[in-house]
């Protein structure tokens, strides 16, 4: 089993993974079970969707689609791509 660094940088935490387990994306679903920390990735055409679920989950079902995506737009643009709530890496 092959193990990873976790470096901290002032309140962030990064996994630095191993050559052998490098990731094609940059960006990530993450979620616990149990003990355990699950990184499963997120192929680059379903980033931005999976941001817009993300946002009708935390706000329910009377946000309009539009407000949905606005704020998405918004949130990618204030992070730069590839970033947005804590996902990080280049392309």
């Amino acid at each position: 089993m092959a193990k990873a660094r976790i470096v901290r940088s002032g309140k962030d935490q990064f996994v630095v993974l191993p050559k052998e387990i490098r990731l094609k994306t940059d960006t990530v679903e993450i979620y616990r079970q149990g003990d355990e920390t699950i990184l499963r990735e997120v192929p680059r055409g379903r980033a931005f969707r999976a941001l817009i679920n993300e946002r009708r989950r935390d706000q329910g079902p009377g946000v309009s689609h539009a407000t949905l995506m606005a704020e998405a737009k918004r949130e990618l643009a204030a992070t730069g791509p590839g970033r947005a709530r804590g996902r990080g890496g280049k392309k």
